[in-house]
């Protein structure tokens, strides 16, 4: 397995520190919208509701994964019974 090294460049705003960070190639590494148990108190009413969306794209997607999963265990527990 390849290791890459990583950049990270720290860019001050009016609000907060901004840590953008680039692999070895120059390519920007996407970093998360939201960290869990971030203080919001900074934030404006739509940058929470942007956040609650993105939050919610997620769960729909965590949730089709474990559809997908269940199913794949559902399968191979029918196989076993047999």
């Amino acid at each position: 397995m390849m290791r890459h090294s990583v950049k990270a460049i720290s860019v001050r705003s009016s609000r907060e520190s901004i840590v953008a960070r680039y692999d070895e190639e120059g390519r920007r590494i996407k970093t998360p919208v939201h960290a869990v148990g971030e203080d919001l108190a900074d934030l404006s009413v739509e940058e929470l509701r942007d956040r609650v969306a993105v939050l919610k794209q997620e769960i729909n997607r965590i949730e089709e994964a474990i559809k997908g999963k269940s199913g794949s265990i559902a399968a191979a527990e029918a196989i076993f019974r047999k």
